[in-house]
């Protein structure tokens, strides 16, 4: 079964059946957030800024990788448009 049609089958209301409607913050939700879910450590400031500063090579090595990208694409494009 295809999405769309997961989803139409899901927006069918079922007679004689009252619609749920969903719980929000507002209208009685218990849920709390937890803005450190899935790490080890407590989320804060200092352990938010842990990356090393930007070096030469690292800009050489974007450079290359964008060149590739960039002649990858557009090589297909060419060969793509060519006639065989």
């Amino acid at each position: 079964m295809s999405a769309l049609g997961m989803m139409n089958a899901a927006l069918v209301q079922v007679p004689n059946e009252k619609a749920v409607i969903p719980v929000t913050n507002s209208t009685g939700g218990t849920s709390v957030g937890d803005v450190s879910a899935g790490s080890s450590a407590p989320l804060t400031a200092a352990a938010m800024d842990t990356t090393a500063p930007i070096t030469t090579g690292d800009k050489v090595a974007a450079g290359f990788l964008t060149f590739a990208v960039l002649s990858g694409v557009l090589g297909g494009s060419v060969f793509m448009a060519l006639e065989s």
